[in-house]
């Protein structure tokens, strides 16, 4: 891997109509002026996944019952892991399994069309749940390069104003229960510390502001985890994992109990009740499988044995409020299958099956 070429990952997260695509061209157009040794690409999510594949795959599932839309969205980090693997010369470099995914990847995106050290890669979406902007730095630790965010503040009227104007407008709903659902960039979070809020101000001012956050960042790049013995850390993972996945089943256990009796309290028959127990442990599966397979990411400070030691005992355990706020999210999707906007903007990793709460 070569030394001298460095790459950040910007994330710019958002509401519809905040002005992050805005904001992306022009700092790609201002990098070209003033910053020769950065190569600036951008990663859009709407041009990599245009709205009629986005509505097809939304309402479908793959053969370990994930949606395809969600597994489009992986396989397109994988394309810009894929990306930063042939910039720095890495033996790494992997194919995402989705060949679709990968032309329309390659047909938006950009290649560097000058050679410069640094590679600025802008990713352009919503990313309103952390775990969405996680995986980014996952992969920024993955290769130890800089990784930033840019979080851009819109109040929901101006962000619905602007909506309408667009050609292919999201959907009204869609932009409120996102606005109520964002989990918001913290340095409080040791992996979200160079990160910035921007309002609506001078578009000139705030690119400034953002190539002095990248600056920052690039000084100081994501480190990878401590080696220590591997067989040792394999061996630890194991357990660790089996672990979290037997806290979450009985944390998940204990949230169904609790539904329940609140279900059977409000005067419920047994059909109902029977039909809603029925949802619910559907949605317990659904989760636990995803955890399984590995498409419900469990952020690696949950991943330790203190952390997930009697987690289903201590509600207000990281794990604990974690898989709450999954299970939660599901149930809140209603007695019936989603909408297309509803499934579009589901969390990662409640997607697993058709069947809703």
């Amino acid at each position: 891997m070569s030394r001298s070429h460095r790459v950040c990952i910007l994330v710019l997260n958002g509401l519809p109509g905040s002005g992050k695509t805005t904001h992306a061209r022009a700092l790609i157009e201002t990098c070209e002026l003033r910053m020769p040794e950065w190569n600036c690409v951008g990663v859009c999510y709407d041009e990599i996944l245009p709205k009629d594949v986005e509505k097809d795959l939304v309402t479908n599932c793959n053969s370990k019952g994930i949606s395809k839309w969600k597994e489009y969205r992986q396989n397109i980090v994988l394309c810009v892991d894929n990306y930063i693997a042939s910039f720095l010369g890495s033996a790494e470099t992997r194919v995402p399994v989705d060949h679709i995914v990968t032309v329309q990847f390659n047909k938006s995106v950009a290649y560097p069309t000058k050679s410069a050290e640094i590679l600025v890669i802008i990713i352009d979406d919503n990313m309103y749940f952390k775990g969405m902007r996680y995986e980014y730095f996952q992969l920024a630790r993955k290769y130890q390069v800089a990784f930033a965010e840019v979080h851009f503040d819109c109040n929901v009227d101006v962000a619905l104003s602007r909506n309408k104007e667009r050609v292919e407008p999201v959907s009204s709903e869609v932009i409120i229960g996102m606005s109520a659902k964002f989990e918001l960039p913290t340095k409080a979070e040791a992996w979200e510390k160079y990160s910035v809020t921007l309002g609506q101000g001078a578009l000139k001012g705030n690119v400034s502001q953002i190539i002095e956050l990248i600056q920052q960042a690039l000084a100081d790049p994501v480190k990878p985890i401590p080696e220590e013995n591997l067989e040792e850390k394999v061996a630890s993972r194991t357990v660790c994992s089996t672990s979290v996945i037997h806290q979450a089943d009985q944390i998940l256990r204990k949230l169904i109990a609790e539904k329940m009796s609140i279900l059977r309290d409000s005067g419920a028959n047994k059909a109902e009740l029977k039909d809603h127990g029925g949802k619910l442990n559907t949605a317990r599966s659904c989760i636990l499988s995803d955890m399984k397979h590995g498409s419900l990411r469990i952020p690696v400070e949950m991943e330790t044995s203190t952390a997930v030691a009697d987690a289903s005992k201590d509600r207000n355990s990281h794990l604990f409020v974690f898989i709450e706020r999954i299970f939660t999210e599901k149930e809140s999707g209603g007695v019936t299958k989603p909408t297309f906007t509803e499934a579009l903007h589901e969390t990662p990793g409640a997607e697993c099956s058709t069947a809703q709460i």
